[in-house]
């Protein structure tokens, strides 16, 4: 800027376009502080909304910081409800005072968090906000009153552990899918029906939980779950199972007990890996198993190249022989044959020298063979429920039998050998109305139940 000769001021167009930039950038300025304050505003209130929360459910102050930096900072959370809800298990009140009963949207703010525990409470649904943890890599939502997952649950997709059970749960979002680095999936004690096929896009899985469920089918993407070492599918409405199961190749546990099974695909016997199957027809009442459930009449010839199984249950069923390959099973140590409708077993079953538990009880057997006393590893004995009518003097070579259960037979007599079995610490003589040698009876460690 300069004057003339009348000092007149003269502004250069060089000037101007100088303070034009001044008075843009004081401008931005301003803006930009105003937007900082409200920004500042803003997270305050998210933060007083979630203290108030906290407050009105008496959420420790160290669960739950009263500060900003605390609460920005914040990676692990737990409120779960679980002290509360035992309790109530135990004493038969319930004890609800302390129990969530809703979360707040502005959870999702929390965007530091990597662990989260709302087990126990009483939640009926989630925020959609919950998606906007997306640090998160463990849920435990386990015994809430869940109905349904809000979509955005799929993106949590660094998630590794998912705990859904003991919630009532009908259906699974297809998002479910998008969860692909999770390793630990527990669906258990819900009230779903089918299964998203989604579900095989969560390729990392290698435990799977689906028991107690009302499931009636599985999707054949279930083969797609290559990584998995264990899957429960039992209690649930099972008719039958996909081919694809064979190709989950590294399963080292299988539970298909509690079904509705009456046949099983020739597939299973691709599953070489395995060392646990279950095929129980259901869970046990009082020491029997309850009406329903598995009725396999057959087993495919496939199933006995299972030869790294060490327990085989197969009690509740409608078996009635078995073949000379179960003896190609020599590493079982338990195997339940209990409550099928066999009448005489193979000789081959004599063979399986590692059997510690061997369950026989609820069939048609008249006779068991000297063979038996090759079972020396035998520490529980289970002959209840048969039409036996007399024992091999060889039971006493069972020296490690600690349980053995002769309840509701034909015997008249036991063998005298029987004293032999000094580990003995439990026997079941119910209905037996014989001779019972007084070192038994004297025996201070044994129990005897009639």
């Amino acid at each position: 800027m300069t004057t003339n000769n009348n000092n007149q001021l003269i502004v250069s167009s060089r000037s101007l376009s100088n303070l034009h930039k001044a008075t843009k950038l004081l401008a931005l300025t301003n803006k930009v502080l105003a937007d900082s304050t409200m920004s500042f505003v803003i997270s305050t209130q998210w933060m007083e909304a979630l203290w108030q929360w906290a407050d009105e459910n008496d959420i420790d102050e160290s669960k739950i910081p009263r500060n900003k930096e605390g609460l920005i900072q914040l990676s692990e959370l737990e409120l779960c409800g679980c002290i509360s809800w035992q309790l109530s298990l135990l004493l038969g009140v319930a004890l609800t005072d302390n129990l969530l009963t809703s979360l707040p949207r502005e959870v999702g703010e929390l965007a530091q968090l990597v662990k989260l525990d709302l087990s126990g409470n009483q939640l009926t649904e989630l925020p959609k906000e919950i998606g906007k943890l997306t640090q998160l890599t463990k849920l435990n939502l386990l015994c809430n009153e869940l109905t349904e997952l809000p979509r955005e649950i799929g993106e949590l997709t660094q998630l590794i552990k998912l705990d859904l059970s003991c919630n009532q749960l009908t259906e699974l979002p297809s998002e479910i899918g998008e969860l692909t680095q999770l390793t630990k999936l527990d669906l258990s004690s819900n009230q779903l029906t089918e299964l998203p096929n989604e579900i095989g896009e969560l390729t990392q899985l290698i435990k799977l939980d689906l028991s107690s469920n009302q499931l009636t089918e599985l999707p054949s993407e279930i083969g797609e779950l290559t990584q998995l070492t264990k899957l429960d599918l039992s209690s649930n409405q099972l008719t039958e199972l996909p081919s694809e199961i064979g190709e989950l190749t590294q399963l080292i546990e299988l539970d298909l007990s509690s079904n509705q099974l009456t046949e099983l695909p020739s597939e299973i016997g691709e599953l070489t890996q395995l060392t646990k199957l279950d095929l129980n027809a259901s869970c046990l009442l009082g020491g029997l198993f309850s009406y329903g459930g598995n009725q396999l009449t057959e087993l495919p010839r496939q199933i006995w190249g299972l030869t790294q199984l060490t327990e085989l249950s197969l009690g509740g069923n409608s078996l009635t022989s078995l073949p000379r390959d179960i003896g190609n099973l020599i590493k079982l140590t338990q195997l339940n044959l209990g409550y099928n409708q066999l009448t005489e077993l193979p000789s081959e079953i004599w063979e399986l020298t590692q059997l510690t538990e061997l369950s026989l009880g609820g069939n048609s057997l008249t006779t068991l063979p000297r063979e038996i006393g090759n079972l020396i590893k035998l520490t529980q004995l289970n002959l209840n429920d048969n039409q036996l009518t007399g024992l091999p003097s060889e039971i006493w070579e069972l020296t490690q039998l600690t349980t053995l259960s002769l309840s509701d037979n034909q015997l008249t007599e036991l063998p005298w050998e029987i004293v032999k079995l000094k580990q003995l610490t439990r026997l079941y003589l119910i209905g037996y109305t014989g001779y019972i040698p007084r070192s038994l009876l004297n025996n201070p460690n044994l129990e005897i139940i009639q």
